[in-house]
């Protein structure tokens, strides 16, 4: 080992061991689960949208889905939270309160609450 640089060696096995780890991604991101090869092609959609959601004003930051209704949560660049039925694609519920763009939601395991964040850090639950 090189005295004036101990840490050279080390160097070299980490260069060597994130070059094997970027490969086995790469090569486990091109199978799905029952192992066949997978395509660009079974990622996109190859039927209409079941549903157009129309509400918010500005774009869609993130999505939730309920862990057991068929309740679905978006929030916005409007600075809302909106709640809909994605099997009848209904509007529910409008949950204001953000004073900037939502960012972020989802729901707890059992879907009793709803937390929904900006950028400023700002939390609001819901339930």
């Amino acid at each position: 080992m090189d005295e004036c640089h101990p840490y050279a060696e080390k160097g070299s096995l980490i260069l060597e061991l994130e070059s094997r780890l970027s490969a086995a991604q790469e090569e486990l991101s091109s199978f799905s689960a029952d192992g066949a090869k997978r395509t660009n092609k079974d990622w996109l959609p190859t039927e209409s949208p079941k549903r157009n959601l129309t509400g918010h004003r500005d774009k869609i930051n993130a999505v939730s889905f309920h862990p057991h209704y068929s309740i679905l949560a978006s929030t916005s660049v409007d600075a809302t939270v909106k709640i809909w039925d994605w099997e009848t694609g209904e509007l529910e519920k409008t949950l204001k309160g953000h004073t900037k763009s939502v960012t972020d939601c989802d729901f707890n395991s059992d879907g009793k609450l709803l937390g929904a964040s900006n950028y400023c850090y700002w939390l609001a639950s819901y339930n």
